[in-house]
């Protein structure tokens, strides 16, 4: 019986947690674009840098 709770339980916690991720998903798009245009003017700049 205890096994059948813990069961219901990890299933509501997955739930929960896919509904929070899709919840989300357009803001981590967002994040995930301004996290690669960070990286790309830090690696311009390095190539700056070390052209000189």
């Amino acid at each position: 019986m205890k096994q059948i709770i813990v069961l219901a339980a990890f299933i509501a916690l997955g739930i929960f947690i896919s509904s929070i991720v899709i919840g989300f998903e357009g803001d981590v798009k967002t994040i995930g674009d301004k996290t690669n245009s960070a990286m790309n003017k830090l690696v311009t700049n390095m190539d700056k840098s070390f052209g000189e």
